[in-house]
């Protein structure tokens, strides 16, 4: 993955005390799972890495997969099998609701508690579309192909989305 800054200095980027978290809302199925493709694809987990070690954000679990105890365990093990930690916690579950309300509430619930500072949602659902706030959202939302899963294209344009500093007002 070329950026135009250095892995250096990126590094350094969300581990300042005080810096405050970036968030990555992580669906599984369609984004490291492609659809007729393997469970947790290697390559797809790469592309995650890159986004986790180059602006030190936090996984946060939006995917179904975190509905069971068993789906929970299996993200988690997958994530540290690649060399990545393990989701710091999970978006609730609103019946009928669109994913993007279950993150944004999850976003203002914990924004003080982590000092969020800026996320990105990957998921191959339209999220900005059923987002009470569209346009914010779409500034937040990167939506894979889910028969490609993630790309590196999605991966710097993840990173470039949290690297734009304090993107949550």
């Amino acid at each position: 993955m070329n950026r135009d800054r250095s892995t250096k200095d990126a590094k350094v980027v969300n581990k300042v005390p005080g810096s405050g978290t970036k968030i990555v809302f992580l669906d599984c199925d369609g984004v490291i799972s492609p659809f007729g493709g393997q469970l947790f694809a290697p390559k797809q987990m790469s592309f995650l890495r890159h986004i986790i070690t180059e602006t030190g954000a936090k996984i946060v679990l939006s995917s179904s997969w975190r509905m069971t105890e068993f789906g929970r365990g299996e993200v988690s093990r997958h994530l540290v099998n690649h060399n990545m930690p393990t989701f710091i916690a999970c978006t609730p579950y609103y019946s009928g609701k669109p994913r993007s309300v279950e993150i944004l509430s999850w976003v203002e619930a914990n924004k003080d508690r982590y000092n969020i500072v800026n996320f990105v949602a990957l998921d191959d659902i339209n999220l900005p579309a059923g987002a009470p706030n569209r346009a914010f959202f779409a500034r937040h939302a990167i939506v894979t192909n889910a028969f490609t899963g993630l790309t590196e294209a999605d991966a710097i344009q993840a990173v470039n989305i949290l690297d734009d500093s304090n993107n949550i007002e």
